[in-house]
C-alpha cells in the first residue's frame, strides 16, 4: 500500500515536473534551460513498471521468506522509489529557473505557481528560511504584490507558515511579500517594545480540550469518540447533511477485517465468504490547527493490528474542501487481512435516464423504498465511466480502480470524493467475497478498500509500518445532475 500510494503521487508530480519544465525551456531568454526529456521518459518507465502487477513473485504469498520473494520484491518496490525521486528534482529545478524570471524588489518575497489549467485558491504551505522571518514567530505581514492588500496567513509549526493564495492564474503564479512588524529587524529578533503578533497572524493560544465538533463556514463536523469515525457532515450552505446515518459505519472510520477460511475462502465464487470486521472502540480528541487559513481536528485511537491510528480532519477558511489525513502504525502479519476506510454519503435520489450535463446516466432503482439511487461516476486512465452501466461484461463489481475522483450526484446534493494514495474501492456496501455479477448502487456509500493481502500470487504478504491514506472532499448543490468538468476540478 505505501509503495502504491507513493507511485500514485508520483503520476502526478510527473506532470507537474513537465509542465514547469516546458515553460522554463520554452520563457528562458539565454536558451539555457534543457527540457529533460530523457529523465522523464524514464521516469515514466519506471512508474508504469511497478504499477505492472507480475513483476511480484510468484511464491510471495505462500513463502514471503525466500531469497526469491524477497529480491522480487525490492526490484519491484524499486521502481516506485526510484521514479518517485525525480520528479521531486525536476520540480525544484523548473521552479527555480522560473523563479530567475521574476521581479521581486522586497528583502523576503515568494511566488505561488499554479501548474493546473484553471484558475485556482487554495492553502498554500511556505517554508521559513532560518534567520529574521523564523525569529519573528509570526510577528509579520503577508502581502499579496498584486493587490497591496493582507493575505491571510498562520504559523505552521516554527519554520513555516500557511498563506491563502487566492485566484492564481492557471499555469501562472503571483507575488507575496513578507514584512517584518514595525520595531522588528531584519536581521535580528524583534526590537524591546515590539508588539507581539500582527493582526494578520494572532500569536496561538494554548490548545483547548477538544470537543466532538469542528465547524467552519462551509461545514459542521461531529466525530464519534468510540469509533473515531464522523457522525455528521453538515453543509451549512445547501443546509444538509451529507452523512448516511443508516451505514453501521461513520464517515472516515477505519475498518479491519480477517475471513474465515483464509485466503480459499476470499476466492470461492460458489460460497459466499465470512469476515469478520473490527473497528476502534475508543478515540482521543485534540485541538489541532486554530488559525485564519485552517483549523483542525485530531482523532487518535487503535484497532486490531494497528496500535495508533491518527486521523486529522482539516478545514479551510476560504476553500470549500474538507482534507481527511489518516496515519496508521500497521502491524505485521502474514494472515490474510484486509484494511478499509467508510465513506457513507447521503446526496438523495439519483436523476433519471438522461439527465444532468454529462449525457447518459442511470441511477439504481432501490427495490425496498422504490426510490432511485444516486448518480455515480469515477475517473478512470484516460476518462471516466458509470460502474455497472458502462462496465465490460464479466468485469469485476466486487471492485473498482479509481484515478481521481468519484462524484455523487443526487436531487438533494452533490458529493465529490478523492482517494489520494488507494485506488480500490467497493461501492453500496463492504463487497469483498460477493463476487458479484451485478452492481446495483442504492446508496451513496463507497468504501476506500486501502490495503490487503488476499491474492495467491505476485503481491507482498504482509503489510506494516507507518501508513498514510488521505482523502478529500467537498459538496455543492444537485444543478441539475452530475458534473464530470466540475467534478475533475
Amino acid at each position: 500500500a505505501f509503495e502504491t500510494g507513493l507511485n500514485r503521487r508520483t503520476h502526478n508530480d510527473l506532470i507537474t515536473a513537465e509542465k514547469l519544465s516546458a515553460l522554463a525551456a520554452k520563457l528562458d531568454p539565454d536558451k539555457g534551460f534543457r527540457y529533460p526529456a530523457e529523465e522523464i521518459r524514464e521516469t515514466y518507465d519506471l512508474s508504469m513498471l511497478y504499477d505492472e502487477h507480475t513483476w511480484g513473485a510468484w511464491s510471495s504469498i505462500d513463502e514471503p521468506w525466500t531469497a526469491f520473494s524477497r529480491g522480487q520484491w525490492a526490484l519491484k518496490s524499486s521502481f516506485a522509489y526510484i521514479a518517485n525521486e525525480t520528479p521531486q528534482t525536476l520540480i525544484k529545478r523548473g521552479l527555480t529557473a522560473l523563479g530567475r524570471l521574476i521581479s521581486a524588489d522586497g528583502d523576503f518575497e515568494f511566488a505561488v505557481f499554479n501548474p493546473l489549467s484553471w484558475d485556482r485558491t487554495d492553502v498554500v504551505r511556505v517554508m521559513l528560511p532560518a534567520g529574521p522571518l523564523r525569529d519573528a514567530k509570526g510577528n509579520f505581514r503577508v502581502i499579496d504584490r498584486r493587490s497591496g492588500s493582507d493575505a491571510k496567513f498562520q504559523p505552521d509549526g516554527d519554520e513555516a507558515i500557511l498563506i491563502v493564495a487566492r485566484d492564481i492564474p492557471s499555469l501562472g503564479y503571483a507575488v507575496f511579500g513578507i514584512e517584518l512588524a514595525k520595531g522588528q529587524s531584519s536581521v535580528g529578533p524583534a526590537a524591546p517594545g515590539a508588539p507581539a503578533s500582527s493582526p494578520a497572524a494572532p500569536s496561538a493560544a494554548k490548545p483547548a480540550p477538544a470537543g466532538k465538533t469542528i465547524e467552519n463556514r462551509f461545514y459542521r463536523v461531529t466525530v464519534d469518540p468510540a469509533t473515531g469515525g464522523i457522525t455528521s457532515l453538515f453543509d451549512k450552505e445547501l443546509a444538509r447533511e451529507l452523512v448516511d446515518s443508516s451505514c453501521p459505519y461513520p464517515l472516515n472510520t477505519y475498518i479491519y477485517e480477517q475471513p474465515e477460511g483464509g485466503r480459499k475462502a476470499v476466492d470461492d465464487m460458489e460460497k459466499r465468504a465470512v469476515f469478520h470486521r473490527w473497528m476502534p472502540e475508543s478515540a482521543k480528541l485534540e485541538t489541532g490547527r486554530q488559525g485564519p487559513a485552517s483549523l483542525s481536528l485530531v482523532v487518535k485511537s487503535s484497532a486490531k493490528m494497528c496500535p495508533t491510528l491518527e486521523q486529522r480532519i482539516i478545514l479551510y477558511d476560504d476553500v470549500k474542501r474538507i482534507d481527511l489525513n489518516n496515519i496508521l502504525h500497521k502491524e505485521a502479519t502474514f494472515n490474510p487481512e484486509a484494511v478499509y476506510f467508510a465513506f457513507p454519503f447521503d446526496v438523495g435520489p439519483g436523476f433519471a435516464e438522461g439527465a444532468g450535463k454529462m449525457g447518459k446516466v442511470l441511477a439504481s432503482l432501490n427495490v425496498k423504498t422504490g426510490m432511485r439511487g444516486p448518480n455515480v461516476r469515477f475517473e478512470i486512465s484516460d476518462g471516466d465511466m458509470v460502474p455497472e452501466t458502462e462496465q465490460l461484461p464479466g468485469t469485476t463489481r466486487d471492485w473498482e480502480t479509481v484515478q481521481h475522483w468519484v462524484e455523487f450526484a443526487g436531487r438533494n446534493a452533490r458529493v465529490v470524493w478523492s482517494p489520494v494514495e488507494a485506488p480500490l474501492v467497493e461501492f453500496g456496501d463492504i463487497n469483498t467475497g460477493k463476487w458479484l455479477k451485478r452492481l446495483d448502487i442504492t446508496n451513496a456509500w463507497v468504501f476506500s478498500y486501502a490495503m490487503n493481502n488476499y491474492w495467491m500470487t505476485n503481491f507482498k504478504a504482509s503489510q506494516d509500518g507507518i501508513i498514510e491514506f488521505n482523502y478529500s472532499l467537498t459538496s455543492g448543490p444537485a444543478a441539475g445532475g452530475p458534473d464530470r468538468v466540475a467534478a475533475s476540478r
